[in-house]
């Protein structure tokens, strides 16, 4: 398998947890009022927050120590010592402040539902843990169905309990025995590791390779830097939903929310992408080779774009359709907030720090997330009595474009290169103008085709999809955008010989 199918299986992979999320919205929205509903998000925003701000960049010092350590057995015992604490201290602070959120979020209910979601951050803080170690210990296999069994778990009760009426606050005690399932399962793995790595050994590493007592001092020094980014970013990423959930009430919090999603998959694309490239963009940069830098860069943006400029258009044309059919009528004032949100689809083609990271200079990272925060919070703040919960949604969108330009300058000074060439800016706009051409035929066929039934309402969505594709694929073929990887990825993924149907393109190699 080459690295283009191994980047197209490892974004599937990770995105099974997006999807079951995506799942359980909604079959939740459609079943819960929309109150039961923001006080279900409230709660798992709340959980999901406590969680990353607890870990302060722990779990990531797992994959820099753990095959360094010559105490491997009590390296790892007290990693598990370490999470439980996390866990502790987490569940800890969110019972103590649970009157303080509810106040804050303009809902009492959170009162009942917080105590036992404390519960739930103290047996879920274990599962950061659980991936660095599996991957360290090369347990690649059984992390990968870990994953998925822990995700399906976790989000049975959502899928599955809306449907027989259950309660709001018995959904949230089934999560939480299933979060126990998992806590138990995990120690018990982890204790397995433990013998298995006493067996290989006073340390069970292998010979000739650098080892070390690596003591907990160790593992907080690694980790300080890791953790302070980490907590800029989760606030920059989520302050827009506290916002909303400060100055609306729970049922404006589902709507807004179900229109800021995430689109499973297309998020994480230009991480893992640029993840697989990053020792091609250290070994270019400590060359000093700009010019092999560039083109790792701008290719690995392109590709992006392919995938997500005509999802960006497509999504952006269906989504009155699309939210509609995802979450019934009476979400329909989440269509606005979703469409501005696409716009990220646009602006998120690469990860913006890759010339700080690769020089070693990532001070400007932390800067670029302090900007971001700034400019979020001052905008929002400006635009809430103007647009409504709109202006929180263009606040982030804005604020993250801003954080993003800062590093683009900042990479132009690390590159030596005009900010006209720092990005294939031509590319990228007949990428863009190809996908949005395709799209058109949807504008004109939605102003005279409205489905009522939701049946109907997913077969013409289906059918719009299908028309979409053809058209970007007519339009890309036409005007030669792809490239001989492109054509070889859509023959094997979708079975289309584009050469053959194509003959512009079989001089294409």
């Amino acid at each position: 398998m080459n690295l283009t199918d191994k980047t197209i299986v490892n974004v599937l992979a990770r995105s099974s947890g997006a999807v079951l999320l995506l799942g359980s919205s909604i079959v939740m929205a459609r079943h819960l009022s929309k109150t039961d509903f923001g006080s279900f998000l409230q709660v798992m925003l709340v959980v999901n927050t406590a969680l990353m701000l607890s870990s302060f960049g722990l779990p990531q010092s797992i994959y820099y120590f753990y095959h360094r350590a010559i105490n491997r057995p009590q390296f790892l015992f007290r990693t598990i010592l370490i999470s439980f604490i996390i866990g502790f201290i987490g569940a800890v602070v969110v019972f103590s402040v649970r009157t303080l959120l509810a106040s804050w979020f303009n809902n009492v209910s959170l009162c009942k539902y917080l105590p036992i979601a404390s519960a739930m951050i103290f047996t879920r803080g274990t599962s950061q843990f659980r991936e660095p170690i599996l991957i360290s210990s090369e347990r690649l296999g059984l992390n990968a169905v870990y994953t998925i069994v822990s995700d399906t778990l976790f989000y049975a009760p959502t899928l599955l309990g809306p449907f027989f009426t259950v309660s709001l606050a018995v959904i949230f005690r089934l999560m939480f025995f299933a979060t126990l399932f998992d806590l138990i399962f995990f120690v018990v793995i982890c204790l397995w590791q433990i013998n298995n790595d006493k067996s290989l050994g006073h340390s069970g590493v292998r010979k000739g390779t650098s080892e070390t007592e690596v003591r907990f001092w160790d593992q907080l020094k690694y980790a300080a830097p890791i953790g302070l980014s980490s907590y800029l970013g989760i606030i920059g990423r989520q302050i827009d939903q506290y916002l909303v959930s400060i100055f609306f009430v729970p049922a404006d919090f589902a709507v807004y929310s179900r229109g800021s999603m995430r689109i499973p998959v297309l998020g994480d694309l230009q991480f893992i992408i640029n993840d697989l490239q990053m020792p091609k963009y250290v070994k270019s940069y400590s060359q000093g080779d700009n010019v092999s830098f560039l083109k790792i860069f701008h290719n690995s943006i392109v590709k992006v774009a392919k995938i997500k400029y005509p999802a960006f258009c497509f999504l952006f044309a269906s989504a009155p359709l699309l939210i509609e059919i995802l979450y019934t009528r009476t979400y329909n004032a989440a269509i606005p907030v979703f469409r501005t949100y696409l716009i990220m689809l646009l602006t998120t083609v690469t990860v913006y720090g890759i010339a700080p990271r690769a020089s070693g200079k990532t001070i400007s990272i932390t800067i670029s997330v302090l900007i971001g925060i700034l400019t979020n919070v001052v905008l929002s703040l400006m635009l809430l009595p103007v647009l409504g919960a709109l202006g929180a949604a263009v606040g982030t969108i804005v604020a993250s474009t801003a954080a993003a330009g800062y590093l683009l300058f900042v990479s132009v000074g690390l590159l030596k290169v005009p900010f006209t060439k720092i990005f294939p800016w031509y590319k990228l706009g007949k990428l863009l103008l190809v996908s949005a051409v395709a799209s058109l035929p949807l504008y004109l066929i939605q102003s005279f085709i409205h489905p009522q039934a939701i049946v109907l309402g997913v077969i013409f969505l289906v059918v719009e999809m299908i028309l979409y594709i053809t058209c970007w694929i007519c339009l890309m073929g036409r005007y030669k955008l792809f490239d001989a990887t492109d054509i070889g990825v859509i023959n094997r993924w979708l079975r289309i010989d584009l050469k053959k149907w194509m003959p512009s393109l079989r001089n294409v190699h």
